[in-house]
């Protein structure tokens, strides 16, 4: 059985018409490798919490992205 571990990160990101600022990510380990998805949300609470959904239901790797994206949607 493959085990998927999600991992919620947050990351200070600098841009040229933004300025600074603060945002989330999520980080996917599997035997597959690592994958992590940048700047996903400026709420932490978001982020963590679809970190933590993804590790309960144990959402297969292929499935990373597009969750992050029905997220966002």
């Amino acid at each position: 059985m493959k085990s998927y571990l999600y991992q919620a990160f947050d990351e200070l990101i600098v841009d040229a018409e933004l300025g600074e600022y603060r945002t989330y990510g999520i980080t996917l380990t599997s035997d597959a490798g690592v994958t992590s998805i940048h700047d996903i949300s400026l709420c932490g609470e978001t982020v963590v919490g679809a970190a933590a959904r993804f590790n309960e239901h144990q959402l297969c790797g292929v499935h990373f992205r597009d969750a992050v994206e029905d997220l966002l949607g």
